[in-house]
C-alpha cells in the first residue's frame, strides 16, 4: 500500500502508519485536512499531513526525507523531527520541485544539505509557499547547507524560522514580492541571501555570523526591502548591498562588524535609520550612484560613513561620533574626476576628522564640534571649518573578495 491515501473517507478505514502498516478505527484524509500519520524516510507527499512521530533518514544517503508530488498542502510537522545522514550527501529535507501553495510548518529539520528545498523554473514560479515556525540544524558546517534554499518564487513567506550552522540561513533565487521576516541565524557564514530578487523583503531578522561574510548580501536586485534587522559578528558584513537598483536599507541594528553596511556599485541605495556601534565602517559605499544616506547613527568604529568615488549622492541627518578616522569622508583619490556629494545637516562629533571631502561638496548645516585633527574640510559647516590645507584621513577601504559573493551554482536534491 502507498504511503499516503487521499480524496475520500471511509468509515472505519484505516490511516498509513509507517510504510504501509494499517491501523483499524482511523479515517483517511479528505482534501485540505491534515492526515495525521507517520511517514517513512523519502514518502510522496499528495496530501496535507500531520507528523506523530519523527521521520528518520539517518541511515538513508540517497533519498529525500519527503516529496511534495502535489501542490496546496501542509506538512505539520507538529513538533517533530526529520532526521538526515549529514549535509554532503545532497539530499533536502522537504523537497518540493514544482508545487505551489505549500507549506511546512512546526518541527525541526536536521542534517541534510538544505532543511527545506524549493525549485520553481524561469517563467513558471511557485507561488504561495510558506514556512514557518520551522528550526533547521546543521552539526558539520558543509560547503552547502541551507536552512531554506529557493529557485523561482513568487509571493513566499519564511518566518519565525531558527536556522543553526548553515552556511546559508535562507536563499533566495531570482524570486519576486517574497517576505522574509522574524527568522533568527545563528552560526552562519551568510545568513539572509537574494541573488537576482525583485520586491523581496528582509525584515526583523536576528542574525549573528560565524565568519568574514555577510549577514543580509543582496546581489543584483531591483526593489529590495532590507528593514528592522539586528546583525551581529566579527569581522564581517552587516548588510551586503551588490550592484542593486533601488535598494532600501532601514532602521537596521549592526554592531561588531567589519562594515555595517557595504553598497557597492548600486544605483539609487537609500538608507536611513540605520544604526552602526564598533563597526570598523559603519557605512562603506563604493561608485554608487544616485544614493541617499540619511539619518543614520554611525559610531565608534573607525569611519562612520566612507563613500568613494560618489555620483549625485546625498548624506543628510546622519550623526557620525567617537570614530578613531573619520565621521564622514568623501574620497576620490586625487580630488578630482567628475564626483558630486551633497551634505546637509550632518553632525560630526569627537572624531579624529570630522566631515571631510577631496572634492568641493554642496549642501549646508552641517555641525562638527571636538574633532582632534579637523572638524570640516570642503563640507559646508556652521561651525569651524578648518584649515584650507589638511592631510587627508588614511585611506582603508575593505577588501572584498567579490567571487566570494556569487552562491554555488543552483542544484537539484
Amino acid at each position: 500500500m502507498d504511503a499516503f491515501l487521499k480524496c475520500r473517507v471511509w468509515p472505519a478505514a484505516a490511516a498509513v502508519i509507517g510504510s504501509g502498516a494499517v491501523v483499524a478505527g482511523m479515517l483517511l484524509a479528505t482534501p485540505g485536512t491534515a492526515q495525521a500519520t507517520t511517514l517513512a524516510c523519502g514518502s510522496a507527499v499528495t496530501t496535507s499531513v500531520t507528523l506523530t512521530a519523527n521521520v528518520n533518514c539517518t541511515a538513508d544517503t540517497t533519498d529525500n526525507g519527503l516529496n511534495i508530488e502535489a501542490p496546496d498542502v501542509t506538512v505539520n510537522l507538529n513538533g517533530h523531527s526529520i532526521l538526515g545522514p549529514g549535509d554532503t550527501y545532497q539530499t533536502s529535507g522537504v523537497s518540493d520541485n514544482g508545487y505551489s501553495g505549500v507549506t511546512v510548518e512546526s518541527g525541526t529539520i536536521s542534517n541534510f544539505t538544505s532543511a527545506l528545498d524549493f525549485e520553481g523554473s524561469s517563467g513558471s514560479d511557485l507561488t504561495g509557499i510558506v514556512a514557518e515556525h520551522v528550526t533547521a540544524t546543521e552539526t558539520t558546517l558543509g560547503d552547502e547547507d541551507y536552512g531554506f534554499y529557493a529557485e523561482y518564487l513568487t509571493g513566499a513567506s519564511i518566518s519565525s524560522m531558527t536556522v543553526k550552522g548553515a552556511y546559508y540561513g535562507v536563499y533566495l533565487a531570482d524570486s519576486s514580492s517574497s517576505t522574509v521576516t522574524g527568522n533568527q541565524v545563528s552560526g552562519a557564514f551568510i545568513g539572509l541571501y537574494d541573488d537576482g530578487g525583485m520586491a523581496n523583503t528582509w525584515s526583523h531578522n536576528t542574525v549573528s555570523l560565524a565568519s568574514y561574510w555577510f549577514g543580509v548580501e543582496a546581489l543584483e536586485t531591483t526593489g529590495t526591502v532590507i528593514a528592522s534587522n539586528t546583525i551581529t559578528g566579527s569581522a564581517s558584513d552587516g548588510v551586503f548591498n551588490a550592484d542593486g537598483t533601488s535598494v532600501s536599507i532601514t532602521g537596521n541594528t549592526l554592531s561588531g562588524l567589519y562594515d555595517g553596511i557595504y553598497d557597492d556599485e548600486s544605483t539609487g541605495t537609500t538608507a536611513s535609520g540605520n544604526t552602526a556601534l564598533g563597526d570598523l565602517f559603519g557605512l562603506y559605499a563604493y561608485e554608487p550612484d544616485g544614493a541617499a544616506y540619511t539619518g543614520n547613527h554611525l559610531s565608534h568604529g573607525m569611519y562612520g560613513i566612507e563613500t568613494d568615488y560618489p555620483a549625485s549622492e546625498t548624506l543628510k541627518k546622519n550623526t557620525t561620533d567617537g570614530n578613531s578616522e573619520a565621521g564622514v569622508y568623501v574620497y576620490t583619490a586625487d580630488g578630482t574626476g567628475t564626483y558630486s556629494a551633497a551634505l546637509t545637516s550632518n553632525t560630526a562629533d569627537k572624531n579624529a576628522y570630522g566631515l571631510y571631502s577631496q572634492i568641493p561638496a554642496t549642501g549646508s548645516g552641517n555641525e562638527a564640534s571636538g574633532n582632534s585633527v579637523l572638524n570640516c574640510y570642503n563640507v559646508k559647516c556652521n561651525k569651524a571649518k578648518g584649515a584650507t590645507k589638511v592631510p587627508a584621513p588614511p585611506h582603508h577601504p575593505p577588501v572584498i573578495n567579490k567571487a566570494a559573493t556569487r552562491a554555488p551554482a543552483a542544484r537539484s536534491a
